[in-house]
């Protein structure tokens, strides 16, 4: 049986108009390596159940108060009290070696920090890694 992640869509428009979403190249390389996804909306009544049958979860929640708030309380409850894999993790953000984990500006995450625990993820949760048939 695959694994299957849930993820929470993610659309940001840059400042100079660009549109950026992590969680389609997420979906994206999740359904190259054969594990199923399920869109969810953390903002749902029924998240919770969404989440039902789910091996992992990722969420890139944004820097603006509010979301960055809800995330720091409900990573750890989807982590700790449902046994859920979460990325990033409490730890990842917290842990992390700031000259590796952060851009100049201290507020944004680098390109190789993601690539690196998305590797990880991947490494640690497709079937075929796991010795879990597809």
């Amino acid at each position: 049986m695959p694994y299957t992640v849930a993820i929470q869509p993610d659309q940001l428009t840059q400042k100079n108009g660009e549109k950026q979403s992590f969680s389609s190249r997420w979906a994206a390389r999740a359904a190259d390596s054969g594990v199923n996804v399920r869109t969810v909306d953390v903002y749902a009544p029924d998240f919770f159940r969404q989440l039902a049958g789910c091996d992992g979860f990722m969420w890139r929640f944004g820097y603006s108060p509010n979301p960055r708030l809800f995330a720091k309380r409900l990573l750890p409850a989807i982590e700790h009290g449902l046994g859920i894999p979460v990325f990033p993790s409490f730890e990842t953000v917290t842990l992390s070696d700031r000259a590796i984990a952060w851009g100049e500006d201290l507020a944004h995450v680098t390109p190789e920090l993601i690539e690196l625990n998305v590797a990880r993820m991947i490494e640690a949760y497709i079937p075929t890694a796991a010795g879990r048939a597809a």
